[in-house]
């Protein structure tokens, strides 16, 4: 069954590992973009440009609350914390309607940018983090 515009997803898991599998974090948001840059190429005798693939750019961002200590000591120490250096995100989604679910695996994750201190009484506190990535897939889906 496709996933159509008019169904609602929503998140029903996210956490952060590192690499080795020992869980990190929960996060509540999560933003994965995809850029592939292509280069012009000019055949002789063509009149229709080619191209080809230079590169693919992985980035996004994670949300979580204060109390994800980890994602804040993974950004003062540059993702090299405890010995471990890598950190992946695996995240699900699933159609509360139709049952579908969906799973997605970031890899290799390398935060950019976040809040260390951003908070305001009387508020629900809430962190964000940037980040770079090196691999990212679905994993399964029901309509594969």
């Amino acid at each position: 069954m496709a996933v159509t515009g008019d169904k609602t997803m929503s998140g029903t898991g996210m956490m952060v590992y590192w690499a080795s599998g020992t869980a990190v974090t929960y996060i509540d948001r999560l933003n994965v973009k995809i850029e592939h840059e292509y280069q012009d190429i000019d055949l002789p005798r063509k009149k229709i440009t080619q191209y080809k693939h230079k590169r693919t750019k992985i980035t996004g961002t994670i949300g979580a609350f204060e109390y994800s200590q980890y994602l804040q000591r993974v950004l003062l120490s540059g993702t090299n914390f405890r010995g471990q250096n890598r950190l992946d995100i695996l995240a699900e989604l699933e159609d509360g309607e139709s049952g579908e679910r969906f799973s997605y695996s970031i890899q290799n994750i390398k935060l950019q940018t976040g809040d260390l201190a951003n908070w305001q009484v009387g508020e629900t506190v809430k962190k964000e983090y940037s980040f770079v990535a090196t691999g990212a897939k679905i994993k399964n889906g029901d309509n594969r």
